[in-house]
């Protein structure tokens, strides 16, 4: 297994997830949503290229995928202006406290995924695994439900944060 492709690929992403946040405060939901939707494609063409060309392996399937993540990074950049560009690392001094915050919304977020996924388990102790699956996929559909309010909040949030105050009272 390529570990180091982590080197590539991690830092990738988390540009990705930057680019993304700056495209969203700025209200360029377009934008935004060219490269969300670039992301998964790029990674498909490259792998797709892989299996056509040398075949499919864990290995190149690893590789792949990594590499798949700098289009829509390079994409990104783009389309932004160079004063958005990062020119240099942040004081140590922003950074105990941006780390601070990330830290407890992480914990947060993995108590929150491991409450979404105990009901599983649950349902696996009470009927069996075919039950699990049903429930599986209707939660996945009830899931989608989702998309709309979280693309609706997207908006809002935007427009309440850099909009005025009399806009953001109302």
């Amino acid at each position: 297994v390529p570990y180091w492709m982590a080197i590539v690929a991690v830092p990738a992403l988390v540009q990705f997830r930057s680019l993304e946040a700056v495209l969203r405060g700025q209200g360029r939901f377009g934008a935004m949503n060219l490269i969300e939707i670039t992301l998964p494609l790029t990674m498909l063409a490259f792998l797709g290229l892989t299996e056509v060309i040398w075949g499919l392996t864990v290995y190149r399937a690893i590789v792949a995928w990594s590499l798949g993540c700098l289009p829509p990074v390079l994409i990104g950049y783009a389309m932004l202006d160079l004063r958005h560009w990062p020119r240099r690392l942040a004081d140590i001094s922003l950074l105990k406290p941006a780390v601070h915050f990330g830290v407890q919304g992480q914990a947060s977020n993995l108590i929150q995924l491991l409450n979404y996924r105990l009901d599983s388990y649950l349902v696996l102790w009470l009927v069996n695994a075919g039950g699990v699956g049903l429930y599986a996929v209707a939660v996945s559909f009830s899931e989608g439900l989702w998309f709309i309010a979280n693309s609706v909040a997207i908006v809002l949030m935007t427009n309440l944060t850099a909009g005025e105050d009399e806009y953001a009272a109302r």
